[in-house]
């Protein structure tokens, strides 16, 4: 399930603690750096404060790196499966595993 920028337009402001818990059950989120993956479980487990611009920013930024990211995976899969490197059943195991399926 993967965000894109568009679903933070200043007309449809998201629950933003459910955009962090989303963002955070990416498996490709493990490849973020782990600072801001810190900032973004705090902003899902901060009890009764509203998100700040800043919060929010980081939101919108780590949902772009993120769409970056699925499809550099992807793409390093299909090229280490077309120089021979992996066969079929692995390259279809990680994209399973990083749920590469839309991507």
């Amino acid at each position: 399930m993967p965000l894109d920028a568009e679903s933070f337009s200043p007309s449809h402001v998201p629950n933003c603690s459910l955009v962090a818990l989303l963002l955070l059950a990416d498996p490709v989120s493990v490849l973020l750096d782990r600072g801001r993956l810190v900032a973004i479980a705090y902003s899902v487990f901060r009890q009764d404060q509203p998100t700040t611009r800043g919060e929010l920013a980081l939101l919108v930024e780590c949902t772009r790196d993120l769409r970056w990211l699925r499809q550099k995976v992807k793409q390093a899969f299909t090229i280490a499966y077309a120089d021979g490197d992996i066969d079929a059943a692995t390259l279809q195991r990680l994209i399973d595993r990083f749920e590469l399926w839309s991507d």
